[in-house]
């Protein structure tokens, strides 16, 4: 995305000062570019978006959930609608990804009780029609597949597990960063984690945001889901944890979709693995 960079510098000239791009922080997907800069003085990350939703969504996760954690999170800069750039406040820290087993368990502590502080930004709401959208999707991604990546029985598993909480009430929404990880947490001096990265947040259940942290960070090591959870201040009832089966399946699915869709076989492979050999124990 040469377009995004340009995008970048123009909007933070403008809206900052002068600037220098000291880095590429983007990841190959290409669906952003990020960069680190010195604009006006001080350090600084642009942001150019692809998709004109995930601009307008970040922007509004910031203006209306992210102040609940202003502390452990960026400070927009400027916005450029026009150019679909977002301007953040530099972070200083380690990447969290980088930490050692011993000093993951802290991690994952402190950042199931900033977690809990997020997800009060807002107050609880009914998801009516859960299960409904959750059918929906399911059609959705597997019309938008491309011919003979998934196979009948694999459409059909997923479908399994959502029949299987067919029983179960509609879970609360709440406020959901939903890409919870490592890789989107810096580690300062104290040990507190910053989170940065809302494109993807909205109202929804809140084991959504624990989903990626279930299926890599936990598997081999469940001493960090037991801090996460003592963090966090609670953890899963058993309708939760079947509700997260079944989301579980449906998001291994979408990700063989997405994967295949951005050239990542190593993605796909892994997560159609899960797909087939997922269990919550």
């Amino acid at each position: 995305m040469i377009d995004g960079h340009r995008r970048v510098v123009e909007a933070a000239s403008e809206l900052l000062g002068p600037t220098e791009v000291l880095a590429d922080l983007s990841w190959p997907h290409g669906e952003a570019v990020v960069l680190d800069l010195w604009s006006g003085g001080r350090r600084a990350v642009g942001k150019a978006y692809r998709q004109q939703a995930k601009f307008a969504n970040e922007l509004l996760a910031f203006e209306r959930w992210v102040p609940a954690i202003a502390d452990r999170a960026p400070v927009v800069l400027g916005a450029d609608p026009v150019g679909q750039v977002l301007l953040f406040s530099h972070l200083d820290g380690q990447p969290a990804s980088s930490l050692d087993l011993g000093d993951a368990a802290d991690l994952h502590r402190r950042a199931g009780a900033l977690l809990a502080r997020f997800h009060r930004a807002d107050e609880a709401v009914p998801l009516d029609g859960f299960l409904d959208g959750q059918r929906r999707r399911l059609d959705d991604w597997a019309a938008r597949a491309r011919r003979g990546l998934l196979a009948t029985d694999e459409i059909g598993l997923v479908a399994a597990h959502l029949d299987a909480v067919a029983d179960l009430d509609d879970p609360l929404g709440v406020p959901c960063h939903r890409d919870w990880q490592p890789r989107n947490w810096l580690v300062d001096r104290a040990g507190e984690p910053w989170a940065f990265d809302f494109e993807h947040a909205r109202i929804g259940p809140w084991f959504e945001d624990v989903q990626r942290l279930w299926w890599d960070e936990w598997q081999d090591a469940p001493a960090l889901a037991d801090a996460f959870f003592d963090g966090y201040g609670r953890r899963l009832d058993d309708a939760e944890r079947r509700w997260l089966a079944a989301t579980s399946a449906l998001w291994h699915l979408t990700t063989v979709v997405w994967a295949d869709e951005h050239d990542d076989a190593a993605f796909v492979d892994a997560a159609r693995v899960r797909l087939h050999t997922m269990q919550l124990d």
